[in-house]
C-alpha cells in the first residue's frame, strides 16, 4: 500500500518537476520601439521674393507746361506764372526729381514665368516764384493795379532859424505840410506748385533662360496711377515808412536865416495797425487728386549675385492713355531677393 502510494505521488510529482525547470528558462520577450519619421521642415516662402528699385528718367513730362494758369481755375480770375501783368518782377524756378523708385513682390509659377506687384513713385516736380502783385477782395485781380488798399500821408517839416547881428540865434519856427491820399501799394506774392505721380501695378514675366548666369526678360503690366497737385499763392501786404532829413540850407552868421526840411512818407494799409506790420494772406490754393489706369512694358536681364540675390537692369515704358503727355521711359537698377 504504501509501495503504491509513493509510485502514484512520484507520477503525479514528476510532470510538476519537469515543467519547473522548463519555466525557469523562459525570457522577456524583446522591446521594440518604433522610430519616429524624420522630421522635414516645410518651406515658408518658397516661389516668393521680393524686390526694390531704384529709376532714372531724362524726360521732363511737365517742364515748361505747368507755369501757366487759366483763369477760373479757382473760381477767381487768376494771374499766369509769367512776367505780364498784373505780375510785376516776377521770378520763377522750377524742378523736377528725375530719380524714382519702387518696392515690390512676387511669385515664381515655374522656372519660365513669374509675377510681381509693385508700388512706387514715379516723379516729382516743384515750381515756385515771387513777385509783385495787386489784391482786391482776397485774391488776384488782374484787372486791379498793383497793391492793397491803404492810405498815404507825406508830411514835411520845415524848420528856419534866424540869427541876430552878433550871430546869436534870434528865433525859430517850424511849419508843417501834410499830404494825404487814398492810394495802393504793391505786394509781395509767392507762389509754389507740387506735382508728384504713384503707381500700383501688377506685372507678368516671361524669364527665357540662363546663360552664364544671365538671365534676359520680357514683361507687360498694368495698374493704377495716382496724381496730385498741389498749388498755392499767398500774398504778403506790408506798409513802409521813410524818414528823410534834408541839409541846413542859408546862412547861419550875424543876420542870417537858416532852413531844414524833414520828410516823413509813410503807407499804412488798411489791415495793418502800423507801417511796420505786415499781413499774410492765402489768397489761392488748389488741391486735386486722380486715379487713371496706366500699363506698362518691360524689358531687362537679371544677374546671379548668389544663392538667393539677382541683380535685375531693365527698361520700362510707362503710359497713361486717359493723361495728356504721361509717358515714361524709365532705366531701372534693382535687386531681387528669393525667400526659399
Amino acid at each position: 500500500m504504501k509501495f503504491r502510494t509513493c509510485i502514484v505521488s512520484a507520477m503525479v510529482l514528476a510532470p510538476a518537476a519537469v515543467a519547473t525547470p522548463a519555466l525557469a528558462a523562459d525570457y522577456d520577450p524583446p522591446i521594440f520601439v518604433e522610430e519616429a519619421p524624420e522630421y522635414v521642415p516645410v518651406e515658408v516662402g518658397s516661389g516668393w521674393y521680393i524686390r526694390g528699385d531704384i529709376a532714372y528718367t531724362s524726360e521732363r513730362s511737365y517742364k515748361d507746361t505747368a507755369t501757366r494758369l487759366t483763369p477760373g481755375l479757382f473760381n477767381a480770375a487768376l494771374v499766369t506764372f509769367e512776367p505780364a501783368l498784373p505780375v510785376s518782377v516776377f521770378s520763377f524756378s522750377e524742378k523736377e526729381l528725375p530719380v524714382s523708385g519702387s518696392v515690390g513682390f512676387g511669385y515664381h509659377l515655374n522656372d519660365n514665368f513669374r509675377i510681381e506687384a509693385n508700388l512706387g513713385l514715379l516723379y516729382a516736380d516743384k515750381y515756385s516764384g515771387s513777385g509783385a502783385v495787386g489784391r482786391t477782395n482776397g485774391y488776384l485781380d488782374p484787372s486791379a493795379a498793383f497793391g492793397c488798399d491803404g492810405t498815404y500821408v507825406r508830411t514835411t517839416e520845415t524848420a528856419t532859424t534866424t540869427y541876430d547881428a552878433d550871430g546869436q540865434q534870434a528865433s525859430s519856427s517850424t511849419s508843417f505840410e501834410t499830404d494825404e491820399r487814398n492810394a495802393r501799394e504793391s505786394c509781395g506774392v509767392a507762389a509754389t506748385l507740387r506735382n508728384s505721380a504713384w503707381n500700383g501695378t501688377v506685372n507678368a514675366y516671361a524669364d527665357l533662360g540662363t546663360f552664364a548666369g544671365f538671365t534676359p526678360y520680357v514683361g507687360v503690366g498694368g495698374g493704377l496711377l495716382y496724381t496730385r497737385t498741389k498749388f498755392n499763392v499767398s500774398a504778403n501786404c506790408k506798409g513802409r515808412q521813410k524818414v528823410t532829413v534834408g541839409p541846413v540850407t542859408g546862412d547861419a552868421g550875424p543876420g542870417g536865416t537858416t532852413t531844414q526840411t524833414t520828410t516823413d512818407e509813410s503807407f499804412l494799409c488798411n489791415d495793418t495797425a502800423s507801417p511796420s506790420e505786415s499781413r499774410t494772406y492765402n489768397v489761392a490754393s488748389y488741391r486735386k487728386s486722380d486715379y487713371d489706369f496706366l500699363y506698362t512694358l518691360n524689358a531687362g536681364v537679371a544677374y546671379q549675385v548668389s544663392d538667393n540675390t539677382k541683380i535685375d537692369v531693365g527698361y520700362q515704358y510707362v503710359d497713361a492713355p486717359d493723361v495728356k503727355g504721361f509717358k515714361y521711359h524709365q532705366v531701372k537698377v534693382g535687386l531681387r531677393y528669393d525667400l526659399w
